[in-house]
């Protein structure tokens, strides 16, 4: 069984045992009728909220084979003429608690997405920034978590802070037996370079220490000294870290979005996200090219993180 389905598999069956209701507003596409028809075949959601006119998305789902009116009593069906209509829509019932989730991006854009997400449910408290993790999992063992993939252009030491301290509750609500240990990632290894992008890795590893004493990490560190133990006892041989990180936070955007890709793509990883990050409650941005499974996935782990 590969990580994915092994993965999915998981995620499946602990939403099946606590169901929640989720609002898809991004509503007329092929892709989310087949979500919708799945999680309330499935037991996985109580209620699906989709936005638009009711005999358009029911006439549209049909032309793909798809039926709503087999499970028209759990799906509620709310008017909306333009995406940022079906986004704050979304969000108002996430945050009068109607749904648990909202997941969305299929269509709209992550500005979209994220401006929706702060205006209709605001930032988590003590967190002032939204960013956009992923989860790389391949062939059951191989499972790690990349942040910033999605968000923060050039982040500053503080939003770092702030990236990688809810990448962590991202870990935990997917993977609560497993700690995490969380990397730094740079150009350079312990100062095996001087640089203020190297030094400003530095300080944001040693201030997340000072912070998060009870959460392992270090940094910087190059990727390969983070991954491979070998090359890390080379480079950094007072550190822990090294072959045993499983969070890697990614110094800004070029290098964090690349590296998913890259591993993606040239590895063969699955690469299930962006989870939206820093939002008081789930609020979902996808990926336009999301498949049936990548959006399964974002629903079953958002689902999850609201209960926690």
């Amino acid at each position: 069984m590969t990580e994915k389905q092994s993965l999915l598999s998981q995620l499946r069956q602990e939403n099946i045992r606590h169901p929640g209701a989720l609002a898809l507003p991004d509503s007329d596409d092929k892709r989310i009728f087949t979500v919708t028809e799945r999680l309330l075949s499935e037991g996985s959601a109580t209620r699906v909220a989709l936005m638009g006119e009711k005999s358009v998305l029911f006439a549209n789902a049909k032309s793909f084979g798809i039926d709503l009116a087999l499970i028209a009593g759990r799906i509620d069906i709310y008017p909306a003429d333009k995406p940022e209509t079906a986004l704050s829509k979304a969000a108002e019932l996430l945050s009068t608690g109607d749904v648990q989730a909202v997941i969305a991006g299929n269509r709209s854009t992550t500005a979209q997405v994220i401006r929706a997400g702060i205006s209709g449910v605001g930032l988590t408290p003590g967190v002032r920034t939204v960013s956009g993790a992923f989860i790389m999992n391949k062939d059951g063992e191989q499972v790690y978590l990349y942040a910033d993939c999605g968000v923060v252009i050039a982040p500053t030491e503080k939003q770092l802070i702030d990236i990688a301290s809810e990448s962590v509750k991202t870990w935990n609500c997917v993977f609560p037996h497993t700690p995490p240990v969380v990397a730094f990632l740079s150009f350079s290894t312990k100062s095996s370079a001087t640089h203020e992008q190297q030094e400003k890795m530095a300080a944001v590893a040693a201030k997340f220490k000072e912070l998060f004493p009870n959460i392992e990490s270090d940094g910087e560190f190059q990727f390969d000294a983070a991954f491979d133990a070998a090359i890390g006892r080379s480079k950094a041989p007072n550190s822990t870290i090294p072959g045993r990180a499983n969070c890697f936070i990614f110094p800004d955007l070029n290098a964090g979005n690349i590296a998913y890709k890259i591993t993606q793509r040239l590895a063969g990883f699955q690469a299930y996200g962006p989870i939206l990050q820093g939002l008081a409650k789930p609020f979902c941005d996808l990926s336009r090219g999301s498949t049936v499974d990548d959006i399964i996935a974002s629903c079953y782990i958002n689902l999850k993180k609201s209960r926690l």
